[in-house]
């Protein structure tokens, strides 16, 4: 079942008036690696703490770690009981919550699970990513800029290579034995930024979910004696920007994962169910908002005319500046503001939102990104103030795609920041 202590530990000693900080010295997902690897007796980081595996059999020769992406802790425990798959899998497996990293956005998150760094050791903060070199904000992971078009494209100076600092996880794997595969939808498996995350594994793709069991069961059935698989599903949390975490299309999309992951179980060979240990978890849940109530930056006084622009554009009293966009990165839940007078913006901000906001020395000293040794492009993406909503979405006028979504995160909410953790021997279930 559900492990209430470990729950209950966790918010006692992190969360505060609605926002739960990471808990990244012990329940945190960007342990998920490294517990995969040390069950593969690889020492590839510090694992999860033992109650994680607590009565889970890991004498096992394959690791596979199935990440659903944007299915939180608490919708798992709202959903589980209608799903035949989660109910299997937490009545005999038992889920443990762990904490997201901030930001709890699937460029940060994913991104420790690719190298088992913190975003402070990784450096990439956030969907949306300033350059300042090139005076661009790009988006990160599709590696395009806001127009749609590739930076290389444009002359701008940043390569795939410099999303994030830091060798993959696979290729350390590699050293101690492991052989490694990430298996992710066609779209995404050829990407500039999978091509340098998953260096040293194994990039199979899959066309749709359906075809995601059958391309899993193979590389199981010719997997070697230590092997340790990422299977990444993305389609939950695309349902839930959608439409939110409680519409029916995202009811359709989580039945559409769970029933994929119990076709892999039931038709996986015996022998190699025995030797298989699954894990289902998530890079960071969703907190559902309304569209109609969330915020346009540039709608709010004193803080449009303060923001820097793009090509250093100026600005009239109501902060517009022709086409020249206002410098603003991550994303609608973890937002980063590169602004002059910041101690006036942050005022502003104050009157307007329900948010908390850090100075960049702030985020920086609070470990607010995580600890161990900063990026080198740490400073530099991070904004001048970074502003974490309570509730609502906040983003500017200019993109407005992200006030649109329903379904969001990036923030500190315990929704957003609480992902499941389920493990078993594939015999056991």
């Amino acid at each position: 079942m559900f492990a209430v202590d470990v729950e209950r530990a966790i918010r006692d000693a992190r969360e505060t008036g609605g926002y739960l900080r990471p808990a990244y010295d012990d329940f945190c997902v960007a342990r998920v690696p490294a517990t995969a690897g040390r069950v593969l007796d690889a020492d590839v980081g510090p694992p999860l703490p033992a109650d994680a595996l607590a009565d889970v059999e890991t004498d096992v020769e394959v690791v596979v770690v199935a990440l659903v992406d944007g299915y939180g802790y608490t919708q798992w425990r709202r959903d589980y009981e209608a799903v035949p798959f989660l109910d299997r899998l937490t009545r005999r497996a038992g889920v443990t919550p762990l904490t997201s990293v901030y930001p709890s956005e699937t460029a940060a998150a994913m991104t420790t699970l690719h190298t088992g760094r913190t975003p402070a050791e990784h450096g990439l903060l956030g969907w949306n990513l300033y350059v300042e070199a090139d005076d661009l904000t790009i988006r990160s992971l599709p590696f395009r800029t806001l127009a749609g078009e590739d930076p290389r494209s444009v002359d701008a100076s940043v390569t795939p290579a410099d999303l994030f600092a830091g060798r993959p996880i696979y290729e350390r794997l590699g050293e101690a034995g492991v052989t490694s595969h990430v298996l992710s939808p066609e779209s995404l498996a050829g990407s500039a930024y999978s091509s340098v995350a998953s260096a040293g594994a194994a990039t199979p793709g899959y066309a749709d979910v359906s075809d995601a069991e059958a391309s899993l069961r193979r590389i199981v059935e010719s997997a070697g004696d230590r092997t340790y698989v990422l299977a990444y599903f993305p389609q939950v949390d695309a349902a839930g920007h959608e439409t939110g975490t409680e519409s029916a299309t995202y009811r359709d999309r989580l039945s559409s994962v769970a029933a994929t992951l119990g076709r892999f179980v039931r038709r996986l060979d015996a022998a190699d169910a025995r030797r298989t240990l699954l894990v289902v978890t998530a890079d960071h849940g969703q907190v559902n908002t309304d569209p109609t109530t969330n915020v346009d930056l540039l709608e709010l006084d004193g803080v449009a005319s303060r923001l820097r622009r793009h090509g250093g554009g100026e600005t009239d009293a109501e902060g517009v500046a022709g086409s020249e966009s206002p410098v603003v990165a991550g994303s609608a839940r973890n937002v980063h503001l590169f602004c002059e007078e910041g101690a006036e913006v942050r005022r502003s901000l104050a009157r307007e939102l329900d948010a908390r906001t850090f100075t960049r020395a702030e985020a920086l000293a609070e470990s607010l990104f995580g600890p161990g040794d900063p990026a080198p492009a740490l400073e530099r993406r991070c904004g001048d103030l970074v502003v974490v909503p309570r509730d609502r979405g906040v983003w500017h006028g200019r993109d407005p795609r992200l006030l649109e979504h329903v379904g969001m995160h990036g923030g500190l909410h315990p929704d957003e920041m609480l992902v499941p953790f389920a493990a078993a021997r594939v015999a056991d279930l």
